[in-house]
């Protein structure tokens, strides 16, 4: 038997609503509900299978919807939306969905199971019909005159039929369109004192939107322009609907902006760099916050391991007042830099010809620094400080490596980066610009890094 299913659609001018309207299916007539997703004709299920013959059913083991007129089976998977014809799936540009307790199919499944689907432009309904049956000629509502306007205009935002513009919702070129009052409209703009929002098919942006690199959040087409609760969480939208998030510049300045588009307040991490904020703006030079010192750098990075002035800032950013003790170290060093030069090779020179190898307790790095420039003598900690603090003062960046030397028991030597390498200084055991290799080679073992801190 022919079959021609014919379905009357009333659509609202929502896409995303559902709309409740008369379908007609031969001489039978049934309510339906229909709707439109990402440009995409989307009918209600049970209705529309059930009046082309097909059972329905439910698989609770695998949560499955399952329609059946025995030579034709269709499954929709719950979880996932995904469809198979006969046990074979079907790519979808748009799933099946399940809104209010309505599951909906896409056009395109109809057109996978042979269905052809055509659009009454006088009475805007979709026409879907069986692959056996042939339309009647009078059930074409198109034109037969080639002078009257028919089809898109240039600016592709009009779409004629019988010479004139199709308004609300239609289904054209296998997508369904919303032409408004006669024009498709798409985009963010403003109109009057609100932001408007529609995608390429003109169906209105809902949720969190983002376009040109900025977010926004609609409501059937109309953005948030202020503070306002999503989820039980407060975000803060401009007046224009932007929703500022991360890096922005203002006056001049550097501003942060959290997920929720507030300024971000006090030292926060963004992506493996603290930087201190107030009120939004970046922050530079020395701060004080919660009762600690810290300094940060012109980029507003948080400044670490390094020394400035009497202060000694460490791995947390921390800074330390330094002592009467460091001061005199400091002033010692920079006396020795300015007879020897600040060359690497030069202050190696000088510790391992200054200093004799005498075994003495470890202790503090500053106390040792200081007690072998003073007398000369020091076991291989007290040659690791001495480098160590000549080197930071003369600007490079240093750490001490312990492990073992030549023989099994503990050992300290230097490390110092050069043209963006790390290599090996042991002024204890005469090694200069050694690698790695070549240490262990000498039964040299690395076991951690350490990082002196002055005081």
């Amino acid at each position: 038997m022919k079959r021609f299913l014919f379905l009357t659609a009333v659509i609202t001018a929502l896409l995303s609503t559902s709309a409740l309207a008369a379908a007609r299916y031969n001489d039978n007539y049934y309510n339906i509900s229909t709707r439109a997703e990402s440009g995409e004709l989307m009918l209600e299920a049970r209705t529309v299978f059930e009046a082309m013959g097909y059972t329905v059913s439910w698989e609770p083991n695998t949560k499955t919807t399952v329609f059946s007129n025995g030579v034709n089976t269709v499954n929709i998977l719950s979880a996932t939306g995904d469809a198979a014809l006969n046990g074979n799936a079907v790519s979808l540009g748009v799933k099946p969905s399940v809104t209010n307790g309505v599951t909906y199919v896409p056009a395109s499944l109809l057109k996978s199971m042979g269905i052809t689907i055509d659009w009454d432009f006088e009475k805007a309904y979709p026409l879907l019909y069986s692959s056996d049956y042939a339309p009647a000629a009078d059930e074409n509502t198109s034109s037969k005159d080639s002078s009257v306007k028919e089809g898109w205009n240039t600016a592709h935002n009009e779409y004629y039929h019988n010479g004139s513009a199709v308004k609300g919702l239609n289904y054209v070129d296998g997508k369904m369109y919303n032409f408004g009052n006669g024009t498709l409209v798409t985009g963010i703009f403003t109109e009057g004192s609100e932001v408007k929002g529609y995608d390429e098919y003109g169906e209105s942006y809902n949720g969190f939107t983002e376009k040109d690199g900025v977010k926004y959040y609609f409501v059937n087409g109309s953005a948030y322009t202020a503070p306002a609760v999503i989820d039980g969480k407060m975000y803060n939208f401009r007046a224009d609907g932007a929703l500022v998030t991360g890096w922005s510049e203002s006056d001049g300045s550097r501003m942060y902006f959290n997920e929720f588009g507030y300024p971000v307040e006090g030292i926060v991490e963004i992506d493996g760099v603290k930087y201190y904020f107030v009120q939004g703006v970046m922050q530079t030079g020395a701060v004080v916050y919660n009762g600690n010192n810290y300094l940060f750098g012109d980029d507003g990075a948080m400044v670490t391991n390094r020394q400035e002035g009497d202060i000694y800032y460490g791995a947390d950013g921390v800074g330390v007042k330094y002592s009467q003790a460091y001061v005199a170290l400091m002033n010692r060093a920079d006396s020795i830099l300015a007879q020897t030069g600040k060359s690497p090779q030069a202050i190696y020179n000088y510790v391992a010809s200054h200093v004799k190898y005498k075994y003495m307790a470890q202790q503090d790095w500053t106390t040792m620094a200081a007690s072998a420039f003073n007398t000369g003598r020091g076991a291989c900690y007290h040659y690791a400080a001495c480098v160590d603090i000549l080197l930071k003062r003369a600007g490079y960046e240093t750490r001490v490596v312990r492990g073992t030397g030549h023989y099994t028991s503990l050992h300290y030597w230097n490390q110092v980066k050069i043209n963006g390498a790390w290599t090996n200084i042991d002024a204890c055991n005469k090694y200069y610009n050694a690698t790695d290799a070549y240490l262990k080679s000498k039964n040299y073992t690395f076991n951690k890094y350490e990082y002196p801190v002055y005081y």
